[in-house]
């Protein structure tokens, strides 16, 4: 019997990387034969979200390419681009070829900690300020929906509200990820450098509710519940719903592999040796959705969009009472 397919993916268009950040080992790989710009038309036009992601997706000179085959092979589907950051001219050079594909191409450049913070964590010198002109090479482009991706870990957790309270004042979406460890993606061991000062992960987390939930804004509300949720994973180490990767999400890297997820390494298939339907209903990725079913070892936004639609009448209440609550009695 045919799988349902899928509606979200996170799709790697390269795994080499021009940064060296301390939470992820990507930057030491030296991957060849990435999957060609044609071979993206295999993607299932089933998604409706779909993160482009790397590595750093700039370093591939066709990524327009890239992007316009995998608008044709899921037509209906947001793109959503996460970059370091680090190749502004690049990026002014290839942006606007990507907009005339997708004038609604959302991208989200990585900011993890203000000014020195940041580049100590990336390791890259003056990287902090290329960081704000790739923000203003993005604007002037016309990317509407701009945003700053931020890793939380011990380094830069007194920075959050900083953060937050820029991309406040810019315009800019805030998407939260706290730091993780996946043998195929960011490298082993990487929890060890998650924050320790409970308290101070509470107080910075708090700030940004509070703002979250006192926008006029119904979407703030949602990123409010699902940041009290990320904190609560990080205090519990544990899901408020059942991870269903594998069933509505999947990771598919740049040379082919279909994982259920960049966290584990659960290989369901390789799109170079079979077709996506075959890979989804195939009995390998039977068997790894039943590994997908105990696992805690995330909470992103990934799989939690998948979860937050499944369940939305009740988080949607959730998100009405806790509006109320931090409008009539905002805590500090």
């Amino acid at each position: 019997m045919t799988k349902k397919l899928p509606t979200n993916a996170i799709v790697a268009v390269t795994l080499n990387c021009n940064s060296r950040c301390t939470m992820c080992n990507i930057w030491q790989n030296h991957i060849t034969n990435e999957l060609k710009p044609h071979e993206f038309l295999m993607l299932p036009d089933s998604l409706k979200d779909i993160n482009i992601t790397g590595g750093e997706p700039f370093l591939r000179m066709d990524l327009p390419e890239i992007v316009a085959n995998i608008k044709l092979a899921a037509p209906k589907a947001r793109l959503v681009l996460s970059t370091n950051g680090f190749l502004p001219k690049v990026i002014e050079k290839n942006i606007p070829k990507i907009l005339q594909t997708d004038p609604d191409f959302a991208v989200r450049v990585s900011l993890d900690g203000w000014n020195e913070t940041h580049d100590r964590i990336r390791r890259i010198p003056n990287g902090f300020n290329m960081i704000m002109e790739t923000l203003s090479i993005l604007k002037a482009a016309g990317v509407k929906d701009l945003g700053i991706g931020f890793t939380i870990m011990k380094a830069n957790i007194k920075d959050l509200v900083r953060v937050f309270e820029f991309t406040r004042k810019e315009g800019l979406e805030l998407s939260l990820t706290l730091v993780t460890s996946s043998a195929i993606y960011f490298g082993l061991g990487k929890e060890s450098l998650r924050p320790d000062n409970h308290s101070e992960v509470i107080k910075q987390f708090n700030r940004v509710t509070v703002g979250r939930f006192q926008s006029h804004k119904p979407k703030e509300w949602f990123r409010g519940w699902f940041e009290q949720k990320l904190l609560e994973y990080y205090l519990t180490n544990h899901r408020p719903y059942t991870c269903d990767a594998g069933e509505n999400f999947f990771y598919l890297d740049s040379r082919g592999n279909v994982y259920t997820c960049n966290v584990k390494g659960w290989l369901m298939g390789n799109l170079r040796q079979s077709p996506f339907k075959t890979i989804w209903s195939s009995k390998a990725a039977s068997s790894m959705r039943k590994k997908v079913a105990s696992c805690h070892d995330c909470w992103m936004v990934c799989t939690a969009k998948t979860n937050m639609k499944a369940h939305l009448l009740e988080i949607a209440g959730e998100v009405v009472g806790k509006k109320m609550r931090y409008t009539l009695w905002p805590e500090e």
